[in-house]
């Protein structure tokens, strides 16, 4: 959470820039998790290259989720 600050002063700007997070979830049961995101006009969560939130092309902010049902 950067804030109204840059992720790199003096490099990139305060607004306009975009961050991709890449990592592994591993589902240690079978059941339906949940997943949130925290947000300043879009954000996209795909697991597995499949799309599960979808809140890109906003002017909204804030904080999105939604479930998931995942196998261990």
């Amino acid at each position: 959470n950067w804030g109204s600050s840059s992720p790199y002063p003096g490099i990139v700007t305060t607004d306009n820039f975009l961050i991709r997070w890449t990592g592994y979830f591993v589902a240690p049961q079978t059941k339906t998790y949940n997943f949130g995101l925290a947000h300043d006009n879009g954000a996209r969560l795909y697991l597995d290259d499949q799309s599960y939130l979808d809140s890109w092309n906003t002017s909204q902010s804030g904080l999105w989720g939604g479930n998931v049902a995942l196998t261990a």
